[in-house]
């Protein structure tokens, strides 16, 4: 079993990851309803010939989303999504989020109230860049793919929280000539996005299974991440106290209050 993922609503703790036990690469879900203390069996929710890979699951009351990477049959990977409305005791048909003849790989995925957001990279541009998308129904309808990166280097591995109207991204990025941490917000739930600001300044590569991984608490961002800079990979945090805006109306916003870097091992 690789890359579990993990989300909580309530008492309910809901884990997805991937799983060979079948001989082939596929996503299993498994949740607890007493807050961790006993679990259900697992459930199997891919069932094809190719791998399926790169879980991420986000919960919103009942309504539990799940995204993940898996080769359609023809072409390259895409980006699929399947959703349960009743607290993963059941689930929807898979839906196809993308379809283009280039690589998509490593999405996340958050929600808030109706609104589920899904970032991912994409090779469609010829290079790796990051994509976004939306829906605003809880994933019955899905909005076009907006790409929020633009430059030269290669943009992968990207993490999202969505708090009210504010989204955030975080993800990895070469356009220096190291890999380093890039960070944007959007304040209307993904219609509009400001700059990227560079939160990590290391001059070292710290490429891994995945990028740095955004989360949010009341008013604060939070951002961790494994670096590379000091010969031997380490974790690391960083925080913007006032980074989220509560109340969800308030669009003002500061990128360069991210407090520095703590070092965590």
């Amino acid at each position: 079993p690789s890359t579990p993922s993990i989300s909580i609503s309530g008492y309910v703790v809901h884990v997805v990851w991937v799983d060979s036990r079948d001989g082939n690469d596929e996503i299993y879900y498994k949740r607890s309803t007493d807050a961790g203390l006993i679990w259900e069996a697992d459930t199997r929710l891919t069932n094809n010939s190719f791998g399926s890979y790169f879980p991420s699951i986000a919960v919103s009351n009942s309504d539990v989303h799940i995204i993940w990477m898996d080769y359609p049959g023809s072409g390259d990977y895409d980006i699929y999504y399947m959703h349960s409305s009743d607290a993963g005791l059941s689930w929807g048909t898979d839906t196809r989020l993308t379809n283009n003849p280039s690589f998509s790989s490593a999405p996340s995925i958050s929600v808030s109230d109706l609104f589920v957001n899904v970032v991912w990279f994409d090779q469609r541009d010829g290079n790796n860049e990051i994509y976004y998308k939306r829906s605003i129904d809880g994933g019955l309808n899905w909005e076009t793919d907006t790409r929020l990166t633009n430059n030269p280097g290669d943009s992968w591995y990207a993490s999202l929280s969505a708090s009210g109207s504010a989204v955030h991204v975080g993800w990895m990025d070469t356009r220096d000539g190291y890999s380093e941490t890039y960070y944007k917000l959007s304040t209307d739930a993904g219609v509009n996005w400001g700059i990227d600001t560079r939160l990590t300044n290391s001059a070292s590569d710290f490429y891994g299974l995945h990028g740095p991984f955004i989360a949010t608490s009341l008013s604060i961002v939070h951002v961790i991440w494994s670096d590379f800079r000091d010969g031997n990979y380490e974790i690391y945090y960083k925080r913007n106290p006032t980074g989220n805006p509560i109340p969800v109306e308030l669009t003002s916003f500061n990128a360069n209050v991210f407090n520095d870097k703590v070092e965590l091992n």
